[in-house]
């Protein structure tokens, strides 16, 4: 392979590589074009009709399309696709594509889509469908959208979309490796989507069951009813018992509720904001800073290890626990509480606030209002439960098992998802070069 490079409307490629744009590599007999502009009356027998968002996070199951007439199907000849056409959003979710798998074998398309039929004997979809996806491909996207209220894209305006071209083989080489992460992506997420469903099936057994003495989970009230007394929150164990939230605490108040623009410096000390609690903890990613002089002004609404940070507005009841590193921090107008410590482990509490029967409460409270601020007066008549301390430890354990996995499965699925990244735009530049009669793989020969 050639080690120079040709100058390009989109960047430096290698000699050996070409520039065309979208109309010169589609099959000249199904150009590109668009889908049916009133696609309706549906029917519950007939064919499958795409719109954008049946594909643009991947492929929705196959009983969630609409399906139009075989005669309307018929009509419109210019708004079939099959498996193989890459499928680009014109209106709407402008640039998201996808590529139409292989168990659809016929269908239509809306006119916010586009169809882009390959020519495969020059051009391979998802060599295409890849470099969409990228950078550069959204750079095209970009550059060709046109309008404020509703930006689009013209059929004219995708034909003329420049795409790098190498050699076929190694189109579908390139096309393999990326495609092969993808499939990893998919796999981790549907591997962290399992754990949540095992998550949330614990929670509502845990919160409703508990553990006894000997570390399993009580028989259910149905089966055993003489495990379990009544309470304000239905059938508890005997063994727990029920409180208002505000003498579950030591403590229950709000951030700094006062304007802070002023006081914003570069660096200085951290202030934590709504946006930042999320139930799988504190996200650090958008810090503010404040100036000391305005922290010590607000030194009594210092954040402390172990105090519960709780959403008041957006998702009202989210909560987060304060991890040690975070000690003396600042927050603004989120709800702050520290459970009492000789009757709570605040992790526990904070996962019982998460779950769904607290959130139903925290909404009821607010009078039905999921918009509306949650405020102190509110948040302490929350009713929560309290089991023995050994127990909520052994609580805590359970949950704490599953949560490792769901973290380290998004830690990998990241790591995948910053490699895809790296190998996007080495290899659909050229930058790293492919060899076509190597085993499949991830092995790439790096050219300069």
């Amino acid at each position: 392979m050639s080690d120079s490079l040709i100058s390009s409307p989109i960047g430096p490629l290698p000699s050996d590589w070409s520039c065309l744009q979208i109309k010169e590599i589609v099959d000249p007999a199904r150009k590109v074009t668009y889908g049916i502009v009133q696609p309706g009356p549906f029917t519950e027998n007939g064919v499958l009709l795409i719109r954008g968002q049946d594909y643009i996070n991947g492929w929705v199951g196959k009983d969630d399309y609409f399906l139009v007439s075989p005669t309307l199907h018929n009509q419109f000849r210019r708004s079939r696709v099959q498996s193989g056409d890459v499928l680009m959003c014109i209106v709407g979710y402008t640039g998201e594509a996808n590529i139409v798998p292989n168990w659809i074998k016929e269908a239509n398309i809306t006119q916010t889509t586009a169809r882009l039929s390959c020519d495969t004997k020059k051009y391979d979809p998802a060599f295409l469908l890849h470099f969409l996806k990228s950078d550069a491909g959204k750079e095209q996207v970009s550059k060709y959208t046109k309008g404020s209220a509703q930006p689009g894209l013209n059929l004219a305006d995708v034909d003329v979309f420049f795409v790098p071209t190498p050699p076929l083989p190694q189109q579908r080489k390139i096309a393999r490796i990326l495609t092969t992460v993808d499939n990893l992506i998919e796999k981790t997420e549907a591997l962290i989507a399992k754990y949540q469903a095992i998550k949330q099936g614990m929670m509502h057994d845990l919160f409703t069951r508990g553990v006894d003495e000997h570390g399993h989970l009580r028989p259910p009230y149905e089966e055993a009813p003489e495990l379990y007394k009544q309470s304000e929150l239905g059938w508890i164990p005997k063994e727990w018992e029920v409180e208002r939230y505000g003498d579950a605490c030591d403590k229950v108040g709000v951030g700094i509720a006062t304007s802070t623009t002023v006081h914003f410096r570069e660096r200085g000390v951290p202030l934590l904001r709504n946006q930042n609690i999320l139930t799988t903890g504190i996200q650090t990613d958008d810090l503010l800073y404040i100036s000391p002089e305005f922290d010590i002004f607000n030194k009594t609404k210092r954040i402390r290890p172990n105090d519960i940070l709780t959403m008041r507005t957006g998702y009202p009841g989210k909560s987060a626990l304060v991890p040690p590193e975070m000690d003396g921090w600042q927050t603004f107008t989120t709800l702050i509480s520290h459970p009492v410590e000789t009757k709570y482990r605040s992790e526990f509490i904070v996962r019982q606030i998460n779950g769904d029967a607290s959130m139903a409460q925290i909404q009821s409270l607010q009078g039905g209002g999921a918009q509306q601020n949650l405020n102190v007066g509110w948040f302490v008549n929350l009713r929560v439960q309290r089991p023995p301390m050994s127990e909520q430890d052994a609580i805590i354990a359970r949950l704490k098992v599953v949560e490792n996995n769901i973290r380290q499965s998004q830690h990998i699925k990241a790591k995948y998802e910053q490699t895809k990244i790296g190998l996007m735009q080495d290899l659909l530049t050229g930058t790293v070069r492919v060899k076509v009669d190597e085993a499949e793989g991830f092995n790439c020969e790096v050219k300069g």
